[in-house]
């Protein structure tokens, strides 16, 4: 069975550091999920007028208005079936700032009708992003976020790119380092430039085949429209 990300860049994904395909390998039949730990060598922001955004997003845990350098953070990944029946791929952020810890959730979907990947973000999922993703000359991922959408509800609609931002992402393996590296710029009209981060990670390999995603981890709840 191809993992979702895999469906996303079809022949491209033989590119892929094998590392890397490692990691992007995991889907719902394996059984398998990742811890991966590692550190944010610099979160920084825009100032402050990006600061009201970002702590807003923080409330479902979609962002953080934080800032620091030397962070260290975990990153869960866990691969299941959604109760819409879809393959997909829930990313757990967890990053220990001094004063308290802050996180991020996302679900991945690989979305069929618009042959591309959507990342629903936060706990309520009630962003829905379009990710455009390519394989870099190091032999890794740049993901590029298009479209976004706002969902509550019956409400519901294409976000005006006054208030959309665009996140550049790079995620490779370095190999003089020999672990993952990481890269995201975050910008947006209105506020540019709004957010990012860079840092680095390992990742280790556990067994969820009969535990399944933790419950206290699952999103409140999941969102049919694309």
């Amino acid at each position: 069975m191809k993992s979702i990300i895999q469906k996303a860049f079809e022949s491209g994904y033989e590119r892929l550091h094998p590392k890397m395909q490692k990691g992007f390998d995991l889907n719902s039949v394996y059984g398998l999920a990742s811890m991966c730990t590692g550190v944010t060598e610099e979160i920084w922001s825009g100032g402050f007028l990006v600061a009201p955004s970002l702590h807003l997003a923080s409330l479902r845990k979609i962002m953080f208005s934080a800032t620091g350098k030397n962070v260290s953070f975990t990153l869960e990944i866990y691969p299941f079936v959604d109760k819409l029946y879809r393959e997909a791929t829930l990313r757990i952020g967890k990053f220990k700032f001094p004063d308290k810890e802050r996180r991020f959730d996302t679900t991945m979907i690989y979305s069929e009708e618009k042959a591309k990947l959507t990342d629903y973000m936060g706990t309520h999922r009630q962003m829905a992003v379009e990710i455009d993703a390519s394989v870099s000359d190091k032999g890794g991922v740049r993901p590029r976020s298009g479209d976004g959408r706002f969902y509550e509800g019956i409400i519901g609609g294409k976000m005006p790119k006054s208030l959309s931002a665009v996140a550049d992402g790079h995620v490779w393996y370095g190999e003089e380092e020999k672990r993952v590296k990481i890269k995201v710029d975050v910008k947006s009209d209105l506020l540019e430039p709004a957010c990012g981060y860079n840092g680095y990670y390992d990742c280790e390999y556990f067994d969820i085949e009969e535990a399944g995603v933790p419950e206290e981890l699952k999103p409140a709840r999941e969102e049919r429209r694309e």
